[in-house]
């Protein structure tokens, strides 16, 4: 089962085709099956986006257990390394909202479990756009972001 980052804006943004023979962030329209997820945004224009893994897997993520997100956990240690290969897709991520803030006041992200998408949302949070590129970040399943350009 693979993590899916979905992302929300007034307008709607480039279209970043995927490449088997490059892979890198992509961004895309939601499938057909995906398409429910769009309750979970106030924006109108709702996008996919994927990792160098041609899903959501490169970008970090959190399960809630126990009480605690696990993987937020172990970034606070101080011999914590983020998984390996997904700093670039945080950055790039990071880019590319930052690239959309330019000309809207906030963009809406949800992630979420392949399938998960009528779930309920676990976790709410505000944030800027660049705690997306700190290598601490995880994003949270089934949450739900609504992302800021930086003060």
């Amino acid at each position: 089962m693979c993590f899916v980052l979905f992302l929300g804006s007034r307008s709607e943004p480039p279209r970043i085709p995927w490449s088997d023979k490059q892979p890198a962030f992509w961004t895309a329209p939601p499938k057909e099956q995906e398409a429910v997820v769009r309750c979970r945004f106030s924006l109108p224009c709702v996008s996919c986006l994927g990792a160098d893994t041609n899903c959501g897997c490169g970008f970090r993520s959190a399960t809630f257990q126990q009480g605690l997100w696990t993987g937020e956990w172990m970034a606070a240690e101080p011999d914590y390394v983020p998984k390996e290969g997904s700093q670039p897709n945080h950055e790039s991520l990071a880019a590319f909202v930052r690239g959309l803030l330019a000309t809207e006041p906030l963009v809406e992200l949800y992630g979420c479990w392949w399938g998960d998408f009528q779930e309920s949302p676990q976790d709410h949070q505000e944030i800027f756009a660049s705690r997306l590129a700190d290598p601490g970040f995880f994003f949270h399943h089934r949450g739900r972001y609504v992302v800021r350009p930086d003060s």
